[in-house]
């Protein structure tokens, strides 16, 4: 055999190996892919499998929470259904936020309305149980609203358990004698115990809990329910009532005998007083609270009294008597004054 043959053989062979080898890995990979393919599409399809097992379970929960808040939702109706039922039968429950630290010392002496003695102070001192938060943003009204029960009233013995234990018809002062629904005026003697007043903020301290108010009408521990900011909307233009309200009825000025004024400036130079320090602001809100003629019924609130002051004997004047801030105030009225003839430190209302 020639050199010539044996290289061209030689090369023949080394050719078809090399073909063989191609196959040989063509082959195996085309194997190993179509494995690769069958594992990735099982694997495709159990993640289907999952992602449907996972939508129903989804669903399911969905299902199970919307019973669940219907059914709280019906039981929660039912009861509140119930409890209105049973405050019905037995009466509403509410607790006090605040209380009132005032210069009106008792019933006597305070005004029917607030602005009548526009001078009055009060501090509303709030319940450890509120938050301080709760009073921001406060001191940026000028007035509020004060919703309190009169805890002074005389008849709280006879309401208590009794829906009709109110009188129906009142004789307002200043009707001399003719009566009108209880619920045409502002009596304190009403179905519900509650009270409704307009105050002007004079301070608000949030870490105290207190508002210092002004031109108000509430007794010395009266307790608050609520207050609430007064708005423009609160204000009615067109609003209209009797004449026997808008009438100022007896007017008669309010004099200091020498004497009690004297008394009266010697309790301020010493700082006897919670609200006043000053002497004018003092006299100012004393005038402005007896000139209201804080006189009951039955001792002639409303009627001018026959005496005149430098036509009498002031003995045969009856005297009365009021507290006013840490004072006790005695005074007489006359048919042209009402004279204050006395002034002394008593001590405050518990």
């Amino acid at each position: 055999m020639s050199y010539t043959s044996l290289l061209s053989g030689c090369c023949t062979f080394a050719a078809g190996l090399a073909v063989y080898h191609f196959c040989s890995i063509y082959l195996m990979n085309s194997i190993s892919n179509d494995t690769t393919r069958r594992r990735l599409r099982d694997e495709l399809v159990q993640l289907e499998l999952d992602k449907t097992q996972l939508k129903n379970e989804l669903q399911k929960q969905k299902e199970l929470r919307q019973q669940e808040r219907t059914g709280r939702t019906s039981a929660e109706r039912k009861l509140c259904l119930r409890i209105q039922e049973v405050q019905a039968k037995t009466g509403y429950r509410f607790h006090a936020i605040a209380n009132v630290d005032s210069c009106f010392s008792d019933r006597r002496g305070t005004p029917r309305q607030g602005h009548l003695v526009p001078s009055s102070r009060a501090i509303i001192r709030f319940q450890r149980s509120v938050p301080p938060a709760s009073l921001e943003c406060l001191d940026e009204f000028s007035h509020i609203w004060v919703l309190f029960t009169f805890h002074g009233n005389t008849n709280l013995s006879k309401q208590d358990g009794a829906a009709n234990s109110f009188t129906a018809k009142i004789a307002p002062p200043r009707l001399g004698g003719m009566k009108v629904g209880v619920l045409s005026t502002r009596s304190p003697h009403r179905p519900n115990s509650l009270g409704l007043s307009l105050v002007k903020i004079e301070n608000v301290c949030v870490t105290k809990r207190e508002i210092s108010v002004s031109g108000h009408d509430l007794v010395h521990q009266t307790p608050v329910l609520d207050i609430k900011p007064y708005i423009p909307a609160d204000c009615k233009p067109d609003f209209r009532c009797p004449t026997w309200v808008s009438e100022s009825g007896v007017d008669c000025p309010v004099v200091f005998a020498p004497v009690a004024l004297e008394a009266l400036r010697a309790i301020m130079d010493a700082r006897r007083c919670r609200f006043y320090d000053k002497l004018a602001d003092a006299q100012d809100a004393i005038k402005q609270m007896l000139v209201l003629d804080i006189r009951s019924v039955h001792q002639g609130r409303g009627r001018r009294n026959e005496h005149e002051y430098n036509k009498t004997n002031e003995q045969d004047v009856p005297v009365f008597n009021c507290r006013f801030d840490n004072l006790e105030l005695r005074f007489k009225t006359f048919a042209d004054q009402i004279r204050i003839i006395d002034c002394h430190i008593t001590p405050p209302s518990s």
